[in-house]
């Protein structure tokens, strides 16, 4: 009888191939260098000029994940453009906060800013929805106002703070 011998070394590419980490070490790469250029595990102000170079690259990285989403998506590669697609969304809705400190350093442009990237999101919802065939009635309008209101808390936030003189009161709170 044969000593039982250890696993050939393309049993760990059939694990890579069968569960892609890639993607997700991707996402959370990009997640973990927003935070670190914002300093975001510290109390300093982010000079504005950062931030919008951080929302920017964000933005092209978003562009990607939908695009590659899709392009697998039509190619019958459903768990991989699911998870790009996935991530995509995690990103849509600000999971690097980078929307709300720029309404903390400027409302005006953290207004316009919020703006223009709802209005790209929304673009790439459509594109998503078109891609996966999901009917573009309630469920994407539902989609942008949800989007919409996690964008606009924090500036509803910031905007109640500098009409109290930096102070959040309770009933700004409870109206959010």
């Amino acid at each position: 009888m044969m000593p039982a011998s250890k696993p050939a070394p393309r049993a760990w590419v059939k694990i890579i191939v069968d569960h892609n980490p890639f993607y997700l070490l991707s996402a959370v790469s990009m997640l973990l260098g927003c935070l670190l250029l914002t300093s975001s595990l510290s109390f300093s102000p982010v000079p504005m000029t950062r931030i919008l170079m951080l929302i920017g690259t964000l933005q092209v990285y978003e562009l990607m994940l939908v695009g590659i989403g899709v392009f697998l998506l039509k190619r019958d590669m459903l768990r991989d453009a699911c998870w790009l697609i996935g991530l995509e969304i995690f990103f849509l809705v600000d999971a690097a906060f980078l929307c709300a400190e720029l309404f903390e350093l400027n409302f005006p442009v953290g207004l316009a800013v919020n703006t223009a990237i709802w209005l790209l999101g929304a673009i790439k919802l459509w594109w998503i929805f078109r891609a996966t065939k999901l009917p573009t009635d309630g469920l994407y309008v539902y989609s942008l106002v949800a989007i919409a209101l996690l964008l606009a808390v924090p500036g509803f936030l910031a905007y109640r703070a500098d009409q109290d003189e930096g102070v959040i009161t309770a009933l700004a709170m409870y109206t959010t």
